[in-house]
C-alpha cells in the first residue's frame, strides 16, 4: 500500500489554492458601504458608484512604479495607477496577510484631503516563493472633474444644528452624546458630491449623514441587522 506521506505536498497545495480562492471571493465582495436594503423605510436611497472589478493574470509582477518600501504605500500607489488617480487621492484602511496572500482596503479622497465616504476599494496579492504578485482590485470610486458639483469644504451650519435637523427628521435616532464635528464628503447620484457631517447613533448602531450646508439627512450606515425595521415617523 502506498505511504500517504507521498501525497501530503500535494495535498497542502490544493488545499492552500482553495483557501486563496475563497479568499479573493470574499475580498471580491466585501464593501465598506452598506446595502441598500438594510436602510429604513423612508430613509434616503444610498448611492454608491459604479464598481469596477479587474483580475490579473497568474504571476503578474507588480508594475515598477507602483513598488514602495512598504506594502502599505504599494497598495495605494497600486490604485492610484490602476485608476488614474493622484498621489492625495487614495486613503488606506486596512490591511492583513496570511501566508499565501495579502489584502488591503482602501478609499478615495479628494485633493483638499477630505474622504468621500461612499468609496472604497481592495486589492488582493499573491505570495509564491518569497515573491509578491498582483491578483484581484476591486473598486467603486468616482471621476470628479469640473463637472462635478461639489460642495464647498467649510460648514456653513455647525454640528448642534446638524443633529438638531437629524432628530426632526428621524425621530427614532438618537445621536451619540459623543458626536464630533467630523466632515466627509458624500458622493451623490447626478453628479453631486455634498459635505457631510458623519454623525453615531449612541450605542454605535448606526450612523447618518447630514449635509453641512443644508441640513438634510442624504443618508446613512448601518453596522448592525436591524436597520431596516426601524422607520421614520
Amino acid at each position: 500500500m502506498l505511504s500517504l506521506n507521498r501525497y501530503l505536498p500535494l495535498l497542502f497545495i490544493i488545499f492552500s489554492v482553495s483557501l486563496l480562492s475563497a479568499n479573493m471571493d470574499f475580498i471580491a465582495g466585501s464593501s465598506g458601504f452598506q446595502a441598500s436594503e438594510q436602510l429604513p423605510n423612508n430613509f434616503p436611497e444610498p448611492f454608491e458608484p459604479e464598481a469596477i472589478s479587474k483580475k490579473f493574470p497568474s504571476k503578474f509582477p507588480i508594475p515598477a512604479n507602483s513598488l514602495r518600501d512598504n506594502s502599505r504605500d504599494t497598495a495605494i500607489a497600486v490604485v492610484q495607477n490602476e485608476l488614474g488617480l493622484g498621489h492625495d487621492e487614495v486613503g488606506f484602511t486596512s490591511g492583513y496577510d496570511t501566508d499565501i496572500a495579502e489584502y488591503a482596503y482602501l478609499y478615495q479622497l479628494h485633493q483638499n484631503g477630505i474622504q468621500i465616504i461612499n468609496t472604497h476599494a481592495n486589492l488582493g496579492f499573491v505570495l509564491r516563493n518569497g515573491q509578491k504578485y498582483l491578483s484581484t482590485l476591486n473598486a467603486a470610486f468616482i471621476k470628479v472633474d469640473a463637472a462635478v458639483n461639489l460642495a464647498k469644504p467649510e460648514p456653513t451650519i455647525q454640528l448642534p444644528a446638524a443633529i438638531e435637523a437629524l432628530h426632526k427628521a428621524v425621530v427614532w435616532f438618537k445621536a451619540s452624546a459623543k458626536a464630533q464635528p467630523i466632515l466627509k464628503y458624500y458622493a451623490q447620484s447626478g453628479q453631486n458630491i455634498s459635505l457631510v457631517y458623519v454623525i453615531p447613533e449612541e450605542g454605535n448602531g448606526h450612523e447618518a449623514f447630514v449635509d453641512a450646508h443644508s441640513a438634510e439627512v442624504v443618508g446613512g450606515n448601518n453596522f448592525v441587522t436591524d436597520w431596516k425595521e426601524k422607520s421614520l415617523s
